[in-house]
């Protein structure tokens, strides 16, 4: 499909692209799709996010408004990328958008951001060694294996489960391929969100009074008490937070840099069958069905636990951890597994977020290979990345070289000098992918100006209001949004961890992926191959 009248069509194609077809195939379905943006959210981590973070930064029914107002004004981010992946259903994501309708360069920079070196960070700090600190140690601790439950928590006992999981789902996916990998993804997010549901069915049947009875039984062991943890937050500075519209929409950032994850299915578009419905379903119907399930269970949570608990516990956990005595971090497992005091409910929570989290890593593999392709594919990176299996339709070579970076980051995680600018990326990570979900914006909004045959014959919103197209006033305020997000994170580092030195890192970041494209495009040009001409056209399928 060309996008300019003087492309040389067929001919073009076949010189510039590395093949006439991708040799990926529509293999993904509806719920394959929802259960891949509930990772992609890591919907999980919302929920227990909102636990933590929340009682933090507002109170009362300012939690459930700053729940509400995130939601709906991710939406606007999520119809940007649902517009963009049915009307260019190519796998790639925002690489293939932003360098078509923006520019190559900027297309190069997203995928560098997010795609590349973002997997590769959220993988070695995120998937692979969270699942074990946020649902193995809270189970253990909460039945009385606390001794096993610190040992595990070690930088060694972490970098080790880290490797295993990165080894595991990367022999899954080379010899599994998609449908193996979607059928485990699926199994998995619906066990946890089972365990989400055991625990908030737990929260309200316990009640206030006898929850406090089982916390201050369990805190008992690490000489501590519900009295005791709000009396020392207290000497140690706390003020309960505002319920003010600043505090809200503050606290509401959260929940806005959280819903708009679930549109990273459009790095598999050109793999999703029925595009146009899965994707919505997959995109705006997945955002509200973790809303209203995170919405009941930190509405159980926060009322069951009761707002001075949890407000204290959070506010030692996060700011004196010393002071801190339970071994577990102040979030939804911590609370679900003592409402709980079940053995067999324990554990199917605390799967929740087993499950929750090391799906992350497989997940990785899949957006950082799909970003590779692309790239291959359009010939700036060597074309033997985008090597398709025969058997199973994937990337295989993309997944190795995923599966080797990140044991290499995960190693690279021992050494404190490379772990502080590593984790210094994956803290500040939403302002670097709000970058990318601006341009996308940008893109959206110039669609049907540049390319209006593209838009008339593909796009799935073509209505217009005053005579503005619709999703040009869409990705008008998608763009907004997400500066007003942007602001936030960066004036509210005590939240959202956004440092002078993240944002020198990720200056230099910028700077890099924005000039490797025209370093990469000089070197193609004395090897004979003009790369500019891919972006006339939408890839083949």
């Amino acid at each position: 499909m060309t996008l300019s009248e003087n492309s040389s069509g067929k001919d073009a194609r076949k010189s510039v692209f590395v093949r006439q077809a991708t040799g990926l195939v529509k293999e993904a379905g509806l719920f394959d799709i929802f259960q891949f943006n509930a990772v992609s959210a890591t919907g999980v981590a919302i929920i227990s996010g909102s636990a933590l973070l929340l009682p933090l930064m507002t109170y009362g029914n300012g939690i459930w408004e700053a729940i509400t107002i995130g939601f709906a004004l991710s939406l606007f981010v999520n119809v940007v990328y649902y517009v963009l992946s049915t009307t260019i259903p190519r796998s790639g994501g925002d690489y293939v958008y932003i360098s078509r309708l923006l520019h190559p360069s900027l297309g190069v920079l997203s995928a560098g951001l997010t795609g590349i070196f973002g997997t590769l960070v959220l993988a070695a700090t995120f998937g692979a060694s969270v699942w074990v600190t946020s649902g193995l140690v809270p189970l253990l601790s909460a039945v009385g294996q606390a001794n096993l439950a610190s040992s595990l928590s070690s930088t060694t006992s972490l970098t080790i489960a880290g490797i295993l999981t990165t080894l595991f789902f990367g022999v899954l996916l080379v010899f599994g391929g998609n449908r193996v990998y979607y059928r485990l993804n699926n199994l998995l997010y619906a066990v946890a969100v089972l365990g989400i549901l055991a625990a908030t069915v737990s929260f309200l049947v316990v009640g206030h009074v006898q929850f406090l009875n089982l916390f201050n039984n369990y805190a008992s062991t690490y000489n501590t008490s519900a009295t005791d943890i709000i009396n020392t937050a207290n000497s140690l500075g706390y003020t309960q937070p505002s319920s003010g519209i600043w505090s809200v929409l503050v606290a509401s950032a959260l929940l806005f840099t959280s819903f708009y994850w679930m549109t990273q299915s459009s790095y598999l578009g050109g793999e999703i069958r029925n595009s146009k419905k899965n994707q919505f379903w997959g995109m705006i119907g997945a955002a509200f069905f973790w809303y209203v399930l995170t919405l009941v269970s930190v509405y159980g949570l926060y009322v069951v636990v009761g707002p001075d608990l949890i407000s204290h516990a959070s506010f030692l956990s996060y700011f004196h951890p010393s002071s801190w005595k339970i071994p577990v971090v102040s979030f939804f497992a911590l609370y679900g597994n003592i409402a709980a005091n079940n053995v067999i409910v324990q554990i199917l929570v605390s799967l929740a977020f087993i499950f929750g989290y090391i799906t992350v890593t497989a997940w990785s593999y899949m957006i950082f290979s799909r970003a590779v392709f692309a790239l291959s594919f359009d010939r700036l990176f060597p074309t033997s990345l985008s090597d398709i299996n025969d058997r199973f339709h994937t990337p295989v070579k993309a997944f190795i070289v995923f599966g080797i970076l990140t044991v290499i980051f995960l190693a690279l995680l021992t050494f404190p000098s490379t772990a502080v600018t590593i984790y210094t990326y994956g803290v500040g990570l939403n302002v670097v992918y709000m970058i990318s979900f601006i341009l996308a914006s940008i893109s959206l909004v110039a669609l049907p100006y540049r390319y209006r045959s593209l838009f008339d014959s593909s796009s799935p919103i073509k209505s217009r209001i005053g005579g503005v197209p619709a999703v040009s006033i869409i990705g008008a305020i998608s763009i907004v949004l997400l500066l007003f997000y942007e602001y936030v994170f960066i004036t509210n580092s005590t939240y959202f961890g956004v440092t002078n030195n993240f944002l020198e890192v990720m200056a230099g970041f910028i700077v890099f992926f924005l000039v490797l494209y025209f370093v990469i495009k000089e070197i193609r040009k004395r090897q004979g191959v003009q790369v500019e001409l891919a972006y006339r056209e939408i890839p083949p399928e």
